[in-house]
C-alpha cells in the first residue's frame, strides 16, 4: 500500500528529548519492535542516476537497495528492495533471494521499467532502528541512529552520522489526521536521503 513518510532531522544530542516527545504523545505511541540494526547495500548506475533523480528532486523514481538485519556480516539473509516514490507518497517491492544464490547478480538481471540502467553496488549504510506504534495502529514512528555510510569500493572511506533521523509513517488515508499527530512534535520536517546524503559526503 502506498503511504507517507515525513521525516524529521534532529541532533543526536536531542534524543532524550525525542524520546520523551513519542512517548507522552496523545496518541499513545508505544514501543511496537525490538530495537535492531539495519544494514543496505544500494545500487545505482555508473552516473549515478538515483542519486541525481533524489537531488533534482524528481517526482516519480525508484530506488534500489539490498537489505539485511543485524550482523553486518550475515549478508547472505537479505533481499532485495525496490523503494518507489511516487509524488508524496512511497511504496516498497521485495524480491526474496533464494538461499545459496548471488544477490548481487539478482539486482544486476532486473530489468523492470524506470530503474537505472547498468546497476552496480555503490553504498552501503548502517545504522540502529527503534519502532513505535500509535495505540489505534495507524501511525508508526521509528527512530534512525548511529549512521555509518561506507564507499562500497574503497573499503576505507567511511562517514558517521551526526542527525538521528526521525520518520512518521501512515497509509495515504491518514494524511488529515497526520496534522493533528505532527503539532505534538517541536521538530521540522526535513528532506533527507540516507542513500543521497551518503554518496554526497563520500563520493561527491
Amino acid at each position: 500500500m502506498k503511504r507517507y513518510e515525513i521525516k524529521f532531522a534532529v541532533p543526536m544530542v536531542n534524543i532524550s528529548m525525542v524520546q520523551q516527545a513519542i512517548l507522552s504523545h496523545p496518541s499513545s505511541f508505544d514501543t511496537a519492535f525490538p530495537d535492531r540494526v539495519i544494514n543496505n547495500i544500494y545500487f545505482d548506475s555508473p552516473d549515478l542516476q538515483s542519486y541525481y533523480q533524489n537531488i533534482n528532486g524528481d517526482p516519480i523514481r525508484t530506488k534500489v537497495r539490498y537489505r539485511w538485519y543485524g550482523d553486518k556480516s550475515k549478508i547472505t539473509t537479505g533481499h532485495i528492495e525496490l523503494k518507489r516514490k511516487e509524488y508524496q507518497l512511497g511504496w516498497k517491492e521485495y524480491l526474496e533471494v533464494p538461499i545459496g544464490t548471488d544477490a548481487f547478480a539478482h539486482v544486476r538481471d532486473l530489468k523492470e521499467g524506470g530503474l537505472p540502467a547498468a546497476l552496480k553496488a555503490t553504498l552501503w549504510n548502517s545504522y540502529t532502528r527503534s519502532y513505535y506504534l500509535s495505540m489505534d495502529n495507524k501511525f508508526r514512528i521509528t527512530i534512525d541512529q548511529d549512521l555509518e555510510y561506507g564507499d562500497y569500493n574503497s573499503t576505507p572511506k567511511s562517514a558517521k552520522e551526526e542527525m538521528i533521523i526521525v520518520e512518521i509513517k501512515f497509509d495515504q488515508d491518514q494524511i488529515l489526521p497526520f496534522n493533528d499527530i505532527a503539532k505534538f512534535f517541536p521538530f521540522k520536517q526535513t528532506k533527507y536521503s540516507k542513500y543521497a546524503t551518503g554518496v554526497t559526503k563520500l563520493l561527491q
